[in-house]
């Protein structure tokens, strides 16, 4: 997720200019880590998320289209990067696809996971992304990731699903 916002939103503020949308992030209480030369982290990308639609109403007409895709990406985000698999997963990966290709943006690795990985890998295992996140393993469920990493693996082996599925997924 993080690649993802981050990349359009510094789409966003080189657009507007004159640090405009960085600026809009800290009125909205969204702040760049001050490491990783200032990007956006886990919640601040969430609240990007949540916020596109306030973010639009800002935007001038040129640079509307960047909060609608990330509008997208948030409906992708909460139909398959949760706890939970939703069944419109793949129309969610659809439409943000197809958003992100109107704004002709270069598509970078991670981009490329979500267009060409996520769907795959949600329907293979039937499950969604949040389970094999970095924050999963931290919790009490981290019996369950090992489990379902096992299988991943094993479907991996067997060619059920494509070893550069797991690569990709581990790097997003």
């Amino acid at each position: 997720m993080l690649g993802v916002v981050n990349k359009i939103f510094e789409e966003v503020n080189n657009g507007w200019g004159n640090n405009k949308a960085n600026e809009w992030a800290q009125r909205n209480g969204i702040a760049k880590a001050e490491y990783y030369g200032g990007c956006l982290e886990g919640n601040h990308c969430r609240q990007v998320l949540l916020k596109a639609p306030l973010l639009c109403k800002e935007l001038p007409q040129h640079l509307k289209q960047f909060a609608w895709t990330l509008n997208s990406f948030n409906d992708v985000r909460q139909s398959c990067f949760g706890q939970t698999l939703k069944p419109n997963f793949g129309d969610c990966i659809d439409r943000f696809k197809q958003k992100y290709q109107e704004l002709s943006l270069t598509i970078t690795p991670k981009i490329h996971v979500v267009f060409d990985h996520v769907r795959e890998f949600c329907m293979e295992t039937g499950k969604s992304l949040g389970p094999y996140s970095e924050q999963a393993s931290d919790q009490k469920c981290s019996c369950q990731l090992q489990e379902n990493m096992v299988l991943v693996q094993e479907k991996a082996r067997s060619s059920q699903i494509s070893q550069s599925t797991v690569v990709c997924y581990c790097c997003l």
